[in-house]
């Protein structure tokens, strides 16, 4: 069993800084334990996560991640509360795995053998 859901519940702001366009699983976890995301503003994160994160600016942009930082800080537990509703039920929404993978898979199978009905 994972020790995930444990430690997201120790923190109280979950901060992911990275470089490029790809949306960890990490994310998803921290909202599925209602906690406080702060992140980068990336075209992927808007789409998915919406309103349910606080966005620094660009990757390596360490002024837009404290002011994003200073943000949470300064919202009232009540809001943050229902913020974190919202991110929970965004993962309720959209982080059905199995759904996902099985989306995945469909298209690999379309691309890789077009007019065939094989499956991987």
């Amino acid at each position: 069993m994972s020790k995930c859901p444990a430690l997201y519940t120790l923190a109280d702001v979950v901060v992911n800084f990275p470089d490029y366009d790809g949306l960890p699983v990490s994310l998803f976890e921290a909202a599925a334990c209602k906690r406080t995301i702060i992140t980068n503003n990336l075209p992927a994160y808007r789409e998915i996560l919406g309103s349910a994160a606080f966005y620094g600016s660009t990757p390596k942009d360490v002024v837009g991640l404290a002011e994003a930082m200073r943000s949470v800080l300064a919202k009232s537990p009540e809001a943050l509360a229902t913020e974190l509703e919202t991110n929970y039920a965004l993962v309720a929404e959209k982080a059905d795995q199995l759904q996902c993978m099985d989306g995945m898979i469909r298209t690999y199978e379309s691309l890789i053998m077009p007019g065939q009905n094989k499956k991987i």
